[in-house]
């Protein structure tokens, strides 16, 4: 009987361990899958050339998995507005391979030299799912291979050959999309610019992206895009183009 019982208690000691270990197992293998399908054109980064004291070209352009480049122009560049460029094959893998030179777990998050009359250039880099996952801040220091981009990107610029892309100035005034740096709570954005009277209008993923509204009486658009960009909580604004995001 005490054999018997001893091998029992063993082989109940033995179960229980299979269930502990099959259940870290499941819970890791839920832990690491994504939710929600990837977006059919992945951003793989957005280089946001801010301005200067003088005539600096003021933009943001994006290289996207379907070949092309994405542009806002603002000021002093040859095309004001959203724009186009389909790229050769050619042209998509050096732009890869510059791309693929930034190793981000090498960089920190700002480069400054504090001389404010220098244009500041933000690099954001994307996930698969269309989320920053890396936000680099650059004024008057401009480290390769972040420079290397910014450089290759100047040129397709100042090229023609852009066209103009009608979806994306299909936006709403009164409308911006929004990202927070995790740990942050968008509420906290939205409370400390209280009198823009924003607030959230939908979820658009767990990797903190939000819609808000707001009032528009109160500010112009483009000013409140500047205005969240330079707060510390947040990783990226925009307005609410046709773009796929993290379901």
């Amino acid at each position: 009987m005490i054999n018997y019982t001893k091998a029992h208690k063993n082989i109940l000691t033995l179960s229980m361990l299979l269930l502990l270990l099959s259940a870290c197992k499941t819970s890791t293998k839920t832990a690491e899958t994504p939710k929600g399908e990837l977006p059919a054109v992945r951003k793989y980064f957005t280089i946001d050339n801010g301005a200067c004291f003088g005539r600096c070209a003021v933009y943001e352009i994006t290289f996207q998995s379907d070949s092309t480049l994405r542009m806002n122009g603002k000021t002093y560049v040859n095309y004001q507005g959203h724009y186009f460029k389909k790229l050769t094959g050619g042209q998509f893998d050096t732009l890869m391979d510059l791309y693929k030179a930034v190793k981000l777990d090498t960089f920190g998050n700002t480069y400054t030299n504090n001389i404010v009359d220098l244009a500041a250039v933000t690099y954001y880099f994307f996930d698969e799912y269309n989320a920053v996952k890396k936000k680099i801040f650059t004024q008057g220091v401009y480290p390769p291979p972040l420079s290397d981009l910014s450089s290759a990107m100047r040129m397709y610029i100042s090229k023609l050959g852009w066209e103009h892309d009608h979806n994306a100035e299909t936006v709403n005034p009164d409308e911006v999309i929004i990202q927070v740096k995790e740990g942050k709570n968008v509420q906290d954005i939205i409370d400390e610019n209280w009198r823009y009277k924003l607030f959230i209008k939908a979820e658009l993923s767990k990797s903190g992206i939000y819609l808000l509204g707001f009032d528009k009486t109160t500010i112009e658009q483009n000013q409140l895009i500047n205005l969240l960009k330079r707060q510390d909580g947040v990783l990226l604004v925009q307005t609410n183009n046709k773009v796929e995001l993290r379901r």
